[in-house]
């Protein structure tokens, strides 16, 4: 037994020996190249840190504003004066056909010198010689018309109605006698509208739809 023990420890020293000896038991450092990364990151302090940079905020794109497109523009304004109107009903009746959101209607009263009478009249000439043929024509109703300046007339009848001074004028000719009318006036307060509209064709429309209303397009409009 203690033989054998003996050959154990020396072949344990032998062995020994000769690793020693050939620097198999001398430890190798390996020294990493410059440029090799590491598998792990160095830990860096807090105070190691580069100071951090403020980023600014980010704003929210600008919206430019939009051209702004004016519509209104693009029309034609036109103006028209309708009238007289003699019944209330008539007027009312134009201002509803006329709303419009494109119009705009304005009532106005005018003076105007509208016809009141018409007279039958003949020119005197030398008034005895005109008054001796009137007679002779059995034409007695009759007034003479003295002239401050010019020549006076021989007025022959005046009446409400045109259509009635022109058949006296009528019955005078089958006689011999040219007799004229002089139409009479008188100041009387006329109703007009005055129309602003951008709406195309209004002019035909309202022309149409009334056709005893007068209508004409105002050149300027203002």
């Amino acid at each position: 037994m203690k033989l054998l023990f003996f050959l154990i420890v020396l072949a344990n020293v032998t062995l020994f020996m000769w690793e020693y000896k050939t620097g198999a038991l001398t430890p190798v450092i390996t020294t990493p190249p410059a440029n090799a990364t590491p598998d792990l990151e160095p830990l860096l302090l807090v105070s190691e840190l580069p100071p951090a940079s403020v980023q600014p905020e980010a704003k929210p794109p600008e919206t430019l504003p939009q051209p702004v497109t004016d519509n209104t523009a693009e029309k034609v304004i036109r103006c028209y004066e309708a009238g007289p109107f003699t019944k209330k009903a008539d007027t009312q009746r134009w201002v509803s056909q006329l709303a419009d959101a494109e119009t705009t209607v304005k009532l106005v009263s005018k003076d105007e010198q509208i016809p009141s009478k018409y007279k039958v009249y003949y020119p005197a000439g030398k008034p005895e010689a005109t008054l001796q043929m009137l007679k002779g024509q059995d034409i007695n109703d009759f007034f003479v018309e003295r002239a401050e300046k010019g020549q006076s007339t021989i007025s022959l009848g005046v009446f409400s109605k045109e259509e009635r001074a022109l058949m006296l004028k009528k019955q005078l000719l089958t006689k011999g006698i040219e007799a004229k009318i002089k139409t009479l006036y008188k100041t009387k307060i006329q109703q007009y509208a005055l129309i602003e509209s951008g709406t195309t064709g209004l002019l035909e429309t309202l022309q149409k739809t009334m056709p005893q209303i007068f209508v004409k397009e105002l050149l300027p409009c203002h």
